[in-house]
């Protein structure tokens, strides 16, 4: 299940956490009412901590708050395909769970994945891996030996020469069988040599992301009359904590409050939408009619300003509720910045791994920013190396 109001998803005996439901990865309370749905620990346009806690352990506690919902908001909760990014069906997806776990595509350390040819060769293929019912379970060893190949010909590495040749060969075979086409090519070598050198270029391109410049950047403070909200998500790997904090200022750079929230274990994306979220919840509550949002996850950003809100993503609650919020403030811009013009709400993300779970709003700003906020209004910049334009 996809959080959305929660109202529909039975808290003890659904999916909406982990691949179980909770009843079975728990010890749950004899008193406790099975028919308990997960809009019923929402609080005050939150996760309602204490009574989680009440009902659960820590550690699932610290799983539950970062999880994405549409507080308060009209989202439905759906269900959706858990193994996609973006919560939808695809058959490449299908393909990649009958592949998971086969030894044979990771022998010597080395797996396809990391081969340098075109992802979409299995994915299209269609290629059967059930020894029992696939012929083709004998050419497993032949595949893998030229997969692996370190050769060349025409100083072309053999691994990816291979890959383009067994798609062409594919989708040539498929044309003759559903388009009725008996003919091949007239060229198929140049063809697929063509083909060949076109991909290496392209993955070439970008894995050296074109020319690269240095450039020197800092926090630009609003106009008179503006404020300016920073927010940012923090996401610890050793311990899958996650974290978000933000300021608001003014023109001069003055702090007019900030916050930072300690959301438990989860995912990097959910740290910077929760990030968004408290900050447009404190920008409501101080009703602040005219602001600047700035935060440096471009894919926050993107989930946030599209047009159409893609109701299967995993993070889709969440989203609805940051768009609910933005929409309640007369006039609000967001936009994607560098991490190095972000750096108050930097450290006050990484601060809220060190609080209590639940969020620490911050009318006055702590004595150690005090540095890093005259840095910022005196304008003090640092280095990126960035791609050219």
């Amino acid at each position: 299940w996809r959080l959305g109001k929660g109202d529909n998803i039975n808290f003890w005996k659904d999916k909406w956490i982990t691949n179980e439901a909770l009843i079975h990865m728990v010890e749950v309370n004899p008193d406790s009412s099975m028919g308990t749905l997960v809009s019923d620990f929402f609080l005050n346009g939150w996760w309602d901590i204490d009574k989680l806690k009440s009902v659960l352990p820590e550690e699932w506690v610290q799983k539950i708050i970062g999880c994405p919902a549409d507080f308060g908001g009209t989202l439905e909760d759906c269900l959706i395909w858990q193994t996609t990014s973006n919560g939808l069906f695809s058959v490449k997806s299908a393909y990649n769970l009958l592949f998971s776990g086969m030894e044979w595509l990771n022998r010597g350390g080395k797996s396809f994945g990391n081969s340098n040819y075109p992802q979409r060769l299995f994915s299209s293929s269609g290629w059967c891996i059930k020894e029992k019912l696939c012929p083709m379970s004998s050419l497993h060893p032949w595949l893998l030996s030229n997969f692996c190949s370190n050769n060349k010909f025409l100083q072309i590495p053999w691994k990816t020469l291979f890959g383009v040749i067994c798609w062409h060969l594919w989708k040539w075979r498929n044309d003759f069988i559903f388009k009725n086409k008996d003919e091949l090519p007239f060229n198929p070598r140049e063809m697929i040599l063509s083909a060949t050198k076109e991909w290496i270029k392209a993955s070439t391109n970008n894995q050296l992301g074109g020319d690269k410049i240095q450039v020197r950047l800092a926090w630009n403070p609003p106009e008179n009359g503006v404020l300016k909200l920073n927010v940012d998500g923090s996401f610890m790997r050793s311990t899958g904590s996650i974290g978000a904090g933000g300021v608001i200022r003014d023109h001069l750079g003055n702090w007019i409050g900030g916050f930072a929230v300690n959301l438990g274990k989860g995912q990097i994306l959910e740290a910077e939408l929760w990030g968004l979220f408290f900050g447009l919840q404190s920008v409501i509550t101080r009703r602040m009619m005219n602001i600047i949002v700035e935060m440096d996850s471009v894919n926050a950003v993107n989930l946030v300003m599209s047009n159409e809100l893609n109701i299967c993503h995993p993070m889709a609650g969440l989203v609805s509720s940051c768009k609910r919020l933005l929409s309640q403030i007369p006039r609000c811009t967001l936009h994607h910045i560098y991490r190095e013009k972000n750096v108050v709400a930097d450290r006050l993300a990484a601060w809220s791994h060190d609080i209590e779970l639940g969020c620490c709003f911050l009318e006055e700003n702590p004595t150690w920013f005090g540095p890093l906020l005259l840095d910022d209004s005196i304008g003090v910049s640092k280095t990126r190396i960035i791609n050219s334009i």
